[in-house]
């Protein structure tokens, strides 16, 4: 049951994974770059997360919300993930556009296909795969945790936890607004399979655009075509700016109306789920009933004390190798 689990859980949980994360990025080193990626997601991610439950004697299922979702929420939740897409974007090119001002940008390199076989790959490791088990700890283990001190308040937090755990300063602001999304919509229908399928998707279809755009530099060499005019990385970056948040707005009322539409659609169901732990989920909505406070210590916020050491290192690396110290 989710009512074993408290936000200390969530954070001591979240410690470990992050301190595994690290040491396997210091200490061990792939050749196949997509072996890392596999290994980060299943030792990092997954295996410790499934263990936890198990020794705190939780419900698989009920903790991670292993519960059916219908499939014309499926199909939403898939056209939602990519029309916020743009925004997401937005979220980065901010930090771009910061970081710009300062020196040259130099994002981690994040592996992308070249073929049709890499592509295949690629799109069952980042997208299948890391959208189960990052989904199974931030949207099963981690909201779980966190929904004793209420629903939003464990959206927002596990979301800027979830930016965070990628010790990517460039894909910050990004995985903060999928986070913020999915673990909505995992409120929304009580399902953890929302937030797989948006996180399957908009893994997958990132690496798509990345594919495809491959492709076009390919058969379209970039020095082939006609020159431009010399133009800032910062002005470019702002260009980009105005068309995201523009296409946002479009993008994201459309979504908003998808949300409604999910929202009403469960409505009518009229299901109305009581958890073992007394915490009443009335209607789908982020409303919440409960016969018990639960009270929030300092002591439970001190493992994300010991990560901000781990951060600063990552974030001051990538800072000096903006600034070209590195």
């Amino acid at each position: 049951m989710r009512g074993k689990l408290k936000v200390i859980d969530g954070n001591i949980l979240y410690l470990i994974s992050a301190l595994i994360y690290f040491a396997i990025g210091l200490f061990v080193h792939f050749e196949d770059e997509r072996l890392s990626l596999i290994a980060i997601q299943f030792f990092v991610v997954l295996l410790p997360t499934i263990i936890y439950i198990k020794v705190k004697g939780a419900s698989l299922k009920e903790t991670l919300r292993l519960k059916k979702i219908r499939v014309k929420h499926c199909f939403l939740v898939g056209i939602i993930t990519i029309l916020l897409y743009p925004l997401a974007m937005l979220g980065n090119i901010i930090i771009l556009i910061l970081l710009s001002l300062f020196g040259e940008l130099q994002p981690p390199q994040i592996p992308t296909p070249n073929n049709v076989v890499e592509y295949f790959i690629l799109i069952l490791i980042v997208s299948l795969v890391a959208g189960i088990c990052e989904e199974v700890l931030f949207r099963g283990f981690m909201l779980s945790a966190y929904e004793k001190i209420g629903k939003t308040k464990a959206i927002i937090i596990t979301s800027i936890l979830f930016g965070f755990f990628h010790f990517n300063l460039y894909n910050l602001f990004g995985p903060i607004v999928l986070g913020l999304v999915f673990g909505y919509l995992v409120f929304l229908t009580d399902s953890i399979f929302a937030g797989i399928i948006g996180h399957m998707v908009n893994n997958g279809f990132a690496m798509t655009l990345s594919f495809l755009i491959n492709i076009v530099t390919e058969k379209f060499p970039i020095d082939e075509l006609p020159a431009e005019p010399d133009m800032s990385i910062t002005t470019s970056l702002m260009m980009s700016f105005v068309f995201l948040a523009i296409v946002s707005i479009i993008t994201g009322f459309i979504a908003y109306v998808l949300f409604e539409h999910i929202r009403k659609d469960i409505k009518k169901l009229e299901e109305v789920i009581i958890y073992e732990d007394e915490v009443k989920f009335e209607e789908n909505n982020l409303v919440e009933e409960s016969s018990e406070i639960y009270i929030t210590k300092f002591s439970d916020f001190v493992p994300l004390i010991f990560i901000v050491p781990l951060y600063a290192f990552v974030i001051l690396f990538q800072i000096k190798q903006l600034l070209g110290f590195v």
